[in-house]
């Protein structure tokens, strides 16, 4: 079967749905940085047209000094950390991330995948 990346608007409702379920309001986008402004243009039209309470950011300016590695890792450790964690399941950053949360003993339900596949399935 074929796996089509999700639109804008369909991972802004999956935030949506996602944030309600864990009651949080902020939501943290990590991103390549070539897509980073247009995912926080579109998320942010969106939520003003829903009237919805989410804050959306992304690293601080200060980080884009970093080599991106060491930015990536900064993100890999916020997302980590996060009350829950939506990713690609055909990344392999986002496989790490859902690894980095195991080790820290967070359940599999705070991890949500889009495009699941068989091989990103929670152990």
């Amino acid at each position: 079967a074929a796996f089509k990346c999700p639109t804008l608007p369909t991972m802004f409702n999956d935030t949506l749905t996602i944030s309600r379920l864990y009651k949080t309001s902020k939501v943290f986008i990590a991103c390549d940085p070539r897509y980073l402004p247009g995912v926080l243009s579109t998320f942010g039209t969106l939520q003003q047209q829903e009237a919805s309470q989410l804050s959306f950011f992304s690293l601080p300016p200060a980080f884009d000094k970093l080599r991106p590695d060491v930015k990536s890792i900064a993100e890999q450790t916020i997302c980590a950390h996060a009350v829950a964690f939506a990713g690609n399941s055909y990344s392999t950053w986002t496989h790490t991330v859902h690894y980095m949360r195991r080790l820290q003993n967070n359940t599999c339900e705070t991890s949500h995948m889009w495009m699941r596949a068989p091989r990103f399935a929670c152990a």
